[in-house]
């Protein structure tokens, strides 16, 4: 992959932060957040496509192997997120698929660092430094439906809703969720009394795509 960080590391900086090449040194950091059971069980809910399986096997059970995946930058380019001001850890931001017209942009904040905008500082400046570097036309992003910071990060970007994301990535399931979401809903309603709401809430974890022009 060409180098896209300068001589010090950096990818870009923005008003409070430094976004820059993943450091032996933050090893500790990325570990602790990929151990995070937040964020591991949402993304755990995802049960029905078996490549998503597989990544979270990768992610949650071999940690240590998925940092240096991170770090060798394989298939992904990904910036370390830390505080200017003291050089703090704060997360970090993947971009698949940067031969792609619309990579996949995500974003992995610490619990301590959450709802102070980061998130959306982070995006912002990476898809527009990736515009410049990669010529990318946009970007796309898989949502959970219960992750109300990222969906309210995609609504301040003016990201649109694309259902096709989504069906790329989980084929002819994700039709027939939405089919059987839609007839458990007609049959029995979504209020608490529906004997289906285990299902539904299940059905109701596949992640909304996005796409941010």
């Amino acid at each position: 992959m060409e180098n896209i960080f300068d001589t010090n590391g950096v990818f870009v900086n923005t008003e409070r932060l430094v976004l820059s090449d993943i450091n032996e040194s933050e090893h500790d950091e990325y570990i602790k957040l990929l151990n995070d059971e937040s964020r591991k069980a949402v993304a755990a809910m995802d049960n029905i496509n078996r490549d998503a399986e597989k990544e979270l096997n990768a992610c949650y059970n071999d940690n240590e192997a998925y940092f240096i995946r991170l770090s060798e930058h394989k298939e992904n380019t990904v910036v370390t997120m830390t505080i200017r001001e003291n050089g703090a850890f704060c997360g970090y931001c993947q971009l698949r698929g940067t031969d792609k017209k619309l990579p996949e942009i995500f974003v992995d904040i610490a619990e301590e660092n959450r709802g102070k905008g980061i998130g959306f500082e982070t995006v912002k400046a990476v898809a527009e430094k990736a515009r410049e570097i990669f010529n990318a036309e946009g970007f796309k992003a898989l949502i959970d439906v219960h992750n109300a910071p990222a969906v309210k990060i995609a609504e301040k970007l003016n990201a649109e809703k694309n259902e096709d994301i989504v069906r790329e990535k989980y084929g002819e399931m994700y039709d027939q969720s939405k089919a059987l979401r839609a007839m458990i809903l007609e049959k029995y309603g979504d209020d608490e009394n529906n004997p289906m709401l285990p299902l539904l809430t299940q059905l109701a974890t596949l992640p909304e795509g996005y796409i941010i022009k």
